[in-house]
């Protein structure tokens, strides 16, 4: 499973690390974060695709934590943030190592290009204002490389 909920949710490590069976609902999960130290927790509910939706129905309920230790002197609770096993996976991959947070970036670049609007982006990503969705799209964006590329553009 590793990463896929991250990535079909578009949620930050913490938010999947906080999500309780109590935020699981039949099309949709609720993801709660504060965006500042001392802000009130903001909540948006996340529709569940496919992958999202098979990854939640496989995971065990051992507590009140939809992912967290399953054994051991700290099953029931919930991750921390994962970097260990970020750098494993990516190890044993093959791969250049990358962060949970890439993660984020990518599918909002797949969304983009995919045409979803960036109201909807913002949306999902949680963002408070379009222009961090926009330094978002604007990071990794295929697009912006294929422009360049081009022949006929006028750089």
């Amino acid at each position: 499973m590793g990463i896929v909920h991250e990535f079909h949710s578009l949620a930050r490590v913490n938010e999947i690390n906080k999500l309780q069976w109590a935020d699981d609902f039949e099309g949709y999960i609720v993801l709660r974060t504060r965006k500042a130290k001392n802000s009130d927790l903001t909540e948006r509910k996340i529709p569940k695709n496919k992958a999202l939706k098979k990854v939640i129905e496989s995971m065990p309920i051992i507590g009140e934590y939809v992912f967290c230790h399953k054994s051991g002197k700290n099953a029931g609770e919930k991750y921390r943030y994962r970097s260990k096993m970020m750098r494993t996976l990516c190890r044993d991959a093959g791969v250049k190592k990358f962060t949970f947070h890439n993660l984020r970036h990518y599918g909002a670049s797949r969304l983009a290009d995919a045409g979803v609007p960036i109201t909807d982006i913002q949306i999902l990503l949680g963002h408070a204002r379009p222009t961090t969705t926009d330094i978002y799209l604007q990071s990794i964006r295929p697009s912006l490389k294929e422009a360049m590329d081009n022949p006929e553009s006028p750089i």
